[in-house]
């Protein structure tokens, strides 16, 4: 039938439900049977879906034979449904695809991304991978201070950040042997502010913790060695971006530019993985292994955002990067002796 209608309804991608509700008419859906919802023809929607669509080709086109005979392949409105988590309904999703797609497309073979075979982006994904290198590169040997390659980044930021307002605790940790006061557990001086994962030597950044295991996890103490910790409360809203996600909100917002911001998100995600790695003291040309994650989280500060979430390596809560010291005050310290330190291990 041509004269079908798909509704709001019928999707659970926020930026599809808000088109149908802004483009659509009301009137009865075909699929969800929804009276004086709003509906549009499938085939309104093929221009919204074709750049996510181009992402996939058939996989006969690109996988070697011996693989495709083992391969459990799916069609694109299954990929649509499983890996993007588009439909309301998943039971729909093959004849809503079809109506979208049209009869030129084919639906029924097996599709995958050829880059990596697979659907997503993230942060294990060869291309991933590449775009990370040559960024690090380019920042050690050709562009130290500006990488045009890379200025569309900031377009991702807005959609994926987390806030916090007044009153919500954060944590700090220092060795110490007695109780150090609130006004010691602030940043140091320009002077003596020596390069961290995110801050360049003589610019100091504010590392908290999301609770106060963490963040004495991420001093790693030993046995017996006292700690204080500084309870810090946020005085002002704060713009976080969160680096622990690894999707968008939705793939349908970018257009045409969905797939450099499946990149710009996988960059990013990789910076708050590369955030959490501890690196040992001994380890040679420190400030040159810094320069990525340094260069992106001034991106993000000049961007007009208070800091960066990431991921703690070391703890079970996660980790706070801020860049404005003055939007958190320590209201109190408590003194800590460690108790207990475990260790857990893969054998190779």
């Amino acid at each position: 039938m041509t004269n079908q209608l798909c509704c709001e309804n019928c999707f659970s991608d926020k930026y599809l439900k808000d088109f149908l509700w802004l483009k659509g008419k009301p009137g009865e859906c075909s699929f969800c049977s929804i009276q004086n919802s709003y509906c549009l023809n499938p085939a309104d929607l093929r221009e919204v879906f074709l750049p996510l669509v181009e992402l996939y080709s058939p996989i006969i086109d690109f996988m070697p034979m011996e693989e495709l005979k083992e391969t459990e392949g799916k069609n694109i409105a299954e990929i649509l449904a499983e890996t993007w988590e588009i439909f309301e309904n998943q039971n729909n999703a093959e004849a809503i695809t079809k109506l979208i797609l049209g009869p030129s497309y084919d639906c029924e073979t097996w599709m995958e991304n050829e880059e990596e075979y697979a659907g997503e982006y993230l942060e294990s994904s060869s291309e991933s991978e590449k775009l990370w290198n040559e960024f690090r590169d380019n920042l050690r040997h050709k562009n130290r201070f500006f990488n045009p390659e890379l200025k569309n980044v900031t377009s991702v930021l807005p959609l994926i950040i987390t806030n916090f307002v007044p009153g919500f605790n954060f944590y700090r940790a220092r060795k110490s042997e007695k109780l150090l006061p609130s006004a010691e557990m602030g940043l140091p001086p320009k002077e003596k502010a020596s390069a961290g994962r995110g801050n360049p030597e003589g610019i100091s950044y504010l590392y908290l913790a999301s609770d106060d295991l963490t963040a004495i996890s991420e001093i790693k103490p030993y046995i017996q060695q006292y700690v204080t910790v500084g309870v810090f409360k946020v005085k002002n809203n704060l713009s976080l971006v969160d680096l622990r996600k690894d999707n968008l909100d939705s793939p349908f917002r970018y257009g045409k530019n969905l797939k450099f911001a499946l990149y710009a998100r996988s960059l990013l995600f990789i910076l708050g993985n590369e955030l959490s790695k501890p690196i040992e003291p001994q380890t040679k040309h420190v400030n040159m292994e810094y320069l990525p994650t340094q260069y992106l989280c001034e991106l993000i500060k000049t961007n007009g955002h208070d800091g960066v979430l990431y991921k703690s390596s070391l703890g079970s809560g996660f980790n706070i990067l801020l860049f404005f010291e003055e939007k958190v005050l320590c209201e109190e310290t408590v003194l800590c002796q460690i108790n207990d330190v475990t260790y857990s291990v893969i054998k190779k």
